[in-house]
């Protein structure tokens, strides 16, 4: 017999053709088990033969013309899951865990629905929205069930377990009425961000497995996916199927809640920085976030900045163009920041929350600690130390803090601006050029270094550099001049 399988009677069936001829005894006679007609709705679980199984895990067979077929698991959902495995008896649908990719062989089925759109308080499958869709050999729908008698918490939400506060801990989320954890594979700081949000948290990152200790019941989610925008865990992508155990359940560190104008400090991994060097992050309207790097972020922001976050105000320097890693999603938040530097805090300055859509840059700071005295200078000023009044060591002062200026690079262009600004500041005309004489090394902070100025200048401020505060040199490269005064 070479049935096809769509015949309705055996004679139907093509016959093998052969010029031998076989003779069987009563041994060889072919048998067959029938299975029972089914109520048209009702749901089965079909093991990887096709066979209707009583075991709680399986291939979703749903019948159709009095037969079992199986669905395509088309947008098969944790809703759909919930559905299914109430129809099942002995079986509740919370907990319930949709499976995707499901094999049966030799099945033949209708495979011609799929796309189900159920709320999850349906009876049955065929009363929940669906499609005729089409589908192959392990692209069809399966579900793990429970025996679960009520639901404990509501499905979608999320809640962190054993941490040391409301805002720490392992990460669990709640599946058709039941809580479960969620695995470590390929967890990120973006989806810790997507978790936290959904929590009323303003951020958040992943944290070691084994902090907060393993959990217990089911392991909902693996391999999740997140891009940043997403409202819900849910709505990103993941897999129900896994080979996780519970030393793999994620943990996740959430900011606390913030209030508008807090700043905190972080590093390019978006951890808390504890050095007084870092990328800002600000809370605005109850959420944390970066400040644009639009060109307008300058030394008396830096300063603002360095006093809120308990670092002294003085030799505050700005850091431009950062961006955060790449496992790790911020939205910008505020930019055109304008503070005078006298403020106590960045909510006391001009700004705007309209955030240019390519903004991908962000701005930040370096302080130094919080006992810094001022030094008697004014923001811009110059000096010669080591020498005399016409020459020296150059020393610059930003924020109120005497600096140095590295050598590399420093050409009689850079000098004349120099000369031209101590000239203003003793009303004289001078110009001048970089000195071979060795005027000693300075102390604190080296403010600049491969200067670039064209020449026309009346700043070294207003001159191309590296930003400052980022450099490759030490003291004995401390650049020193000579000025004249011009006839």
């Amino acid at each position: 017999m070479q049935c096809h399988g769509s015949e309705t009677s055996l004679l139907d069936c093509p016959l093998q053709q052969t010029n031998q001829n076989y003779f069987c005894s009563s041994r060889g006679n072919s048998g067959v088990e029938c299975s029972a007609p089914c109520t048209y709705g009702s749901v089965t679980l079909l093991d990887y033969t096709g066979t209707p199984t009583n075991r709680s895990t399986g291939t979703v067979g749903l019948c159709i013309g009095g037969m079992w077929t199986v669905v395509c698991d088309y947008s098969w959902s944790f809703r759909a899951a919930s559905v299914a495995c109430r129809s099942l008896h002995g079986h509740s649908g919370h907990g319930a865990i949709p499976l995707l990719s499901q094999g049966v062989v030799s099945y033949a089925g209708v495979f011609s629905i799929g796309g189900f759109s159920c709320q999850g308080n349906e009876r049955s499958l065929l009363t929940c929205g669906y499609l005729n869709v089409s589908c192959t050999d392990r692209q069809y729908a399966g579900v793990i069930c429970k025996r679960t008698s009520r639901p404990v918490c509501n499905h979608g939400s999320l809640r962190l377990v054993n941490g040391s506060s409301n805002y720490t801990g392992r990460l669990e989320v709640c599946i058709n009425g039941q809580w479960g954890t969620v695995c470590s594979d390929q967890w990120n700081s973006v989806n810790a961000r997507i978790a936290c949000r959904q929590m009323g948290f303003p951020g958040g990152r992943a944290q070691s497995t084994t902090r907060y200790g393993p959990g217990v019941g089911s392991i909902f989610l693996s391999n999740v996916v997140c891009y940043g925008h997403e409202r819900s865990l849910l709505n990103c992508y993941s897999q129900t199927r896994h080979t996780c155990t519970h030393s793999q359940d994620i943990g996740i560190n959430c900011e606390a809640p913030c209030q508008s104008g807090e700043v905190v400090l972080v590093k390019s991994d978006g951890s808390p920085s504890n050095d007084g060097v870092g990328m800002i992050r600000v809370c605005q309207a109850g959420e944390r976030g970066t400040i644009c790097d639009d060109g307008h972020w300058d030394y008396p922001d830096a300063a603002v900045v360095c006093k809120q976050v308990g670092y002294s105000p003085f030799g505050a320097l700005p850091r431009y163009g950062l961006k955060l890693g790449a496992s790790y999603n911020v939205t910008p938040v505020l930019s055109r920041v304008e503070c005078l530097g006298n403020e106590s805090s960045i909510r006391q300055c001009r700004k705007s929350s309209a955030i240019h859509s390519n903004c991908n840059e962000y701005v930040g700071v370096e302080c130094y600690g919080s006992q810094t005295p001022p030094s008697n200078c004014t923001h811009g000023d110059v000096r010669l130390m080591g020498g005399s009044q016409m020459e020296g060591r150059l020393e610059l002062c930003i924020n109120n803090m005497w600096g140095t200026v590295c050598d590399d690079f420093f050409d009689v262009r850079d000098a004349r601006v120099t000369c031209r600004k101590l000239g203003n500041q003793l009303g004289m005309t001078l110009t001048g050029a970089p000195s071979s004489v060795p005027y000693g090394a300075g102390s604190g902070p080296i403010f600049l270094d491969n200067m670039g100025c064209n020449g026309n200048e009346n700043d070294l401020l207003n001159c191309y550099s590296n930003q400052p505060g980022l450099h490759n040199c030490q003291h004995f490269e401390d650049v020193g001049i000579t000025c004249t005064p011009m006839s």
